[in-house]
């Protein structure tokens, strides 16, 4: 098995950390930004809207 030249020289611990932070960094995704945020929380939240306009 062939490693990257940037772990060449470490021990276990630092690879298998590597290897641990990038699989959560292709798990969760692409980071979001603030307005992201907002934009999915306003689109969450458009059915609540909706129904509270209807006098519920």
């Amino acid at each position: 098995m062939t490693s990257p030249a940037h772990s060449q020289g470490k021990g276990i611990i630092p690879k298998l950390g590597h290897q641990i932070i990038h699989l959560y960094d292709l798990l969760s995704g692409p980071a979001m930004t603030e307005q992201d945020r907002i934009h999915r929380e306003l689109a969450e939240s458009e059915p609540i809207r909706r129904v509270r306009n209807y006098g519920l």
